[in-house]
């Protein structure tokens, strides 16, 4: 049964980009600037996380540059977690 919806789906692929070919041109040319409205959405989510992160990053390091021995204490007790869980195995 397996091996009959592989065949199936390679089959369906293959069909499907032959029937890639046979498109009328304004189909494909609609298809393409599509992907690349995508493609350019993508990139500016990717840029406007990396940003986002990068914010984070400076927030953390303001946080702990004014309250360093809390941060060493939430580090101690965070490893102390994460060495409970992991030695539990």
């Amino acid at each position: 049964m397996a091996g009959t919806s592989k065949h199936a789906a390679r089959s369906a692929i293959k069909h499907g980009s032959d029937a890639l070919k046979d498109l009328p041109e304004e189909v494909t040319d609609a298809v393409k600037q599509l992907a690349t409205e995508v493609r350019d959405q993508t990139l500016g989510l990717v840029q406007a996380g990396r940003e986002q992160i990068g914010e984070y990053g400076e927030h953390v390091e303001e946080t702990i540059r004014s309250n360093p021995v809390r941060a060493v204490l939430i580090g101690i007790g965070v490893g102390f977690v994460i060495g409970l869980l992991v030695g539990r195995r």
